[in-house]
């Protein structure tokens, strides 16, 4: 099992392209209580398959006794826990080591760090490299995820070469998309596309609780909208809300066809105007079906149809085997 806990909504940084508008202003989280207990069945349900538990906010560092308690007590529910950082806090290389070194002995087995052009108007690359060679200093595999638009002065090959060169693990580049803090925008230039309508299925599900509680199929930029929101698990069980992630009609279709199975729909009913003539990716599609109202409204009946389909099966399977 997979789950993201976004564990607070407190950060440092406002950065343009965060779209769940996280900043200095925001005081949302999960309470150690909470946190502990979706960890705990989440454990339960895991049976003896590996958890992995990816901590991510917000910043998480800005609560560092907090995120040590949570990673302990992952650990000691034999999850592999990794956590998400904008790496404001590196410095100094000394501390840098020093705050790792204390996540690796409680149990951390990996971290990122998120950059870009957005965050480097807050967190400069000077302490993102302090971190990177931190990491190498202490022995914690690290990964860069770097957000970038069209117009960034390096490719996804310089970004790549200065990432490991600044000592990360690992580099993910992934373009921008349009889901941005609440009032901003962007140029349509920022934004990196091909013309025409993606396929695939879906990348990267992933059972994912915001610090309010609700759930999602996955923490991409846009992702948390009613379309693909699989329950609230501070007020439902995590059995509850997981069951609703792996068997919602949504997000069947997304894990076995991916978001074009929704398309016939949506040219049958006259709204393929709705839709752009370019995208990023699968998950750019996905989340622009999400988010627009008619769109999502149209997957919801496509899902709705599929789910119906889905227990009628069932239903005279159960009757065949009884005759």
């Amino acid at each position: 099992m997979k789950l993201a806990l976004l564990i607070t909504a407190h950060c440092n940084a406002g950065c343009t392209h965060c779209s769940t508008s996280c900043g200095p202003h925001r005081s949302e989280h999960l309470s150690r209580e909470q946190i502990f207990r979706l960890i705990d069945e989440a454990a339960e349900l895991n049976g003896s398959e590996k958890l992995r538990v990816l901590l991510s906010g917000g910043e998480p560092f800005l609560a560092f006794d907090l995120l040590l308690d949570v990673v302990r007590h992952a650990r000691d529910k034999r999850a592999i826990v990794t956590c998400v950082t904008n790496a404001y806090w590196a410095t100094s290389i000394e501390k840098a080591r020093d705050l790792l070194r204390q996540l690796k002995a409680a149990g951390l087995r990996s971290f990122a760090i998120s950059t870009s052009r957005f965050h480097q108007q807050f967190i400069k690359r000077q302490r993102v490299e302090r971190a990177l060679q931190a990491s190498r200093d202490v022995g914690l595999r690290c990964t860069l995820k770097y957000v970038r638009v069209r117009d960034d002065s390096l490719d996804e090959r310089g970004v790549r070469s200065w990432a490991t060169s600044a000592g990360a693990h690992d580099v993910q580049d992934f373009p921008l998309l349009p889901h941005l803090r609440a009032g901003a925008s962007a140029p349509e230039s920022s934004y990196i596309r091909d013309a025409g309508v993606p396929t695939g299925t879906c990348p990267g599900a992933i059972l994912t609780v915001r610090e309010d509680g609700r759930a999602f199929t996955c923490c991409t930029p846009g992702a948390f909208t009613t379309l693909l929101q699989v329950g609230h698990a501070t007020r439902d069980s995590l059995r509850d809300v997981n069951a609703r992630f792996h068997v919602g009609g949504v997000q069947q279709i997304l894990r076995r066809k991916g978001p074009g199975e929704f398309l016939e729909a949506i040219r049958a009913r006259a709204q393929a105007h709705r839709l752009r003539s370019s995208y990023a990716s699968v998950c750019d599609l996905c989340t622009h079906i999400a988010a627009d109202p008619v769109l999502g409204a149209i997957a919801t009946e496509v899902a709705d149809a599929f789910e119906v389909r889905q227990v009628s099966a069932l239903v005279e399977s159960a009757i065949t085997v009884t005759c």
